[in-house]
């Protein structure tokens, strides 16, 4: 069998896809496509807040996190997976 990939339904290709499919997910109120692309931890952080009106826009992918920015602050979204694999969103950091 095979061992040690993150593929668990939605993945994305690059560390950015990933990040931007969660964000959409959420944004969509589709808590079971955020599930398949980000880890319980990464879900349960953006879902604990309200999606309605969220106006994230992308800054950028340095390595495996990727930046957002929103009307309160910022986010930064820590990806883990290979290009082999597929990579999902592992953590989510909400700040000012």
């Amino acid at each position: 069998g095979g061992g040690g990939s993150v593929s668990i339904g939605i993945i994305g290709t690059t560390p950015s896809d990933a990040a931007h499919t969660l964000v959409d997910a959420w944004m969509a109120g589709d808590r079971a496509a955020a599930t398949r692309c980000g880890s319980p931890a990464a879900v349960a952080t953006l879902f604990a807040q309200s999606a309605t009106g969220a106006r994230w826009t992308f800054q950028q992918c340095t390595g495996t996190v990727c930046s957002f920015s929103y009307p309160h602050g910022t986010a930064r979204l820590t990806v883990r997976g290979s290009d082999a694999a597929g990579w999902i969103v592992d953590q989510v950091h909400l700040g000012p």
